[in-house]
């Protein structure tokens, strides 16, 4: 073994290590394509859930809105304009309703397909509008 020549030793530790370079390039290769595959996957799974009503699928039913300018238009934007909880005060105030009215107005409103809330919590029921 002592006959080797020292060219031949270098030249065999300069192969191996680009033999190994190449594994390793091909090893990042291969995960980076995996990678790219599963997120044109993710990609288009998230695209066939966005447009799914598009492919015949009923995602969310329609909602009948009411006209702006009307009482029950009012109470909706009244309860759409808040992030919070009114009570029914309020509501009376801002839609020009009676309080009966309000309540047979909520319940058109949940007919229609809205979700709307209702806490009781406290001394006077509070409602809002469930995005």
């Amino acid at each position: 073994m002592s006959n080797i020549p020292p060219k031949l030793i270098k030249e065999f530790a300069t192969i191996t290590s680009r033999i190994e370079e190449a594994i390793r390039q091909d090893e990042r290769r291969v995960v980076l394509t995996r990678m790219a595959a599963e997120r044109e996957a993710d990609a288009r799974r998230f695209l066939a859930d966005i447009f799914a009503d598009r492919n015949g699928e009923q995602t969310v039913s329609r909602v009948n809105r009411p006209k702006p300018n009307s009482k029950l238009g009012r109470l909706f934007g009244c309860l759409a304009s808040r992030t919070y909880a009114v009570n029914r005060d309020t509501l009376v105030r801002h839609s020009g309703m009676t309080p009966v009215s309000v309540h047979q107005g909520i319940q058109q409103l949940r007919q229609r397909g809205y979700t709307i809330e209702c806490n009781r919590q406290g001394t006077k029921p509070k409602y809002r509008l469930v995005a």
